[in-house]
């Protein structure tokens, strides 16, 4: 179950956002318990013991900006998800400090809401999503596909490769590139090259011919892939919230 804070020095507000993010949630099949603050000192002295997984914040408030609260949620909780909502678009690049999740605006607040929740019931989606595969020497391994950072061929071989390049071999003559691709397209994995199946997520960026990893590893993308690989990317970190 998911706790969640909602901090905003407007009651009417408080009591309709709640009611918004508790029905997203719940049609999601998320349970979440979803607790609200008016008061912005009371909320700063319990928070810590509550442990809240999501906090969105208000940013102009009267006593303590959410600005100053999130920064002081920051140094003691790295993990939690902060959400900004507020009025005021021009607050967005501040929040960027703070590894905010969202900046929710008011005006839009059913629809900048509805497609957080979503992005986020598929990130866990996701990142549970798991597929067995033949390896060799007559082994096979269940990975979780998010862990998986791409997969490469090398003559008739394929391998795949996690954190810190930490490799495995499938079974020889069992898959291809093309078998591969139309699968695991679905789980955000972009064919930038004939011999590279890559996994969005660990993208940093997209460079001239190649494509640069979170890690600075850079792999060779095709000339011809170029427009098609900058299109399926786009598309992909739309969906996840990410552009």
């Amino acid at each position: 179950m998911l706790k969640i804070a909602v901090v905003d020095d407007d009651e009417s507000f408080v009591i309709e956002y709640k009611n918004i993010l508790k029905k997203l949630f719940n049609e999601h099949g998320i349970e979440c318990s979803i607790d609200t603050y008016t008061d912005a000192f009371y909320f700063r002295g319990v928070q810590q013991d509550k442990q809240y997984n999501w906090v969105f914040l208000d940013i102009d408030m009267p006593e303590i900006t959410g600005i100053d609260l999130a920064n002081e949620i920051r140094k003691m909780n790295q993990s939690l998800k902060l959400v900004f909502v507020s009025n005021h678009d021009y607050f967005v690049f501040e929040t960027f400090r703070y590894a905010a999740y969202r900046f929710i605006r008011k005006d839009m607040l059913n629809s900048d809401t509805e497609e957080m929740v979503s992005s986020y019931c598929q990130e866990q989606w996701l990142k549970s999503s798991q597929m067995t595969f033949d390896l060799e020497c007559k082994k096979k391994a269940t990975e979780n596909l998010f862990n998986i950072w791409y997969f490469y061929a090398s003559r008739h071989d394929i391998f795949y490769v996690k954190e810190n390049k930490i490799t495995s071999k499938l079974a020889t003559h069992t898959y291809t590139m093309d078998s591969l691709e139309e699968p695991l397209s679905q789980y955000g994995y972009i064919r930038i090259h004939r011999t590279f199946l890559v996994n969005c997520e660990y993208i940093y960026e997209l460079k001239n011919y190649s494509v640069i990893l979170k890690d600075g590893q850079s792999l060779a993308m095709s000339r011809g892939r170029i427009d098609a690989v900058k299109k399926a990317y786009q598309k992909i970190a739309r969906e996840r919230g990410k552009l």
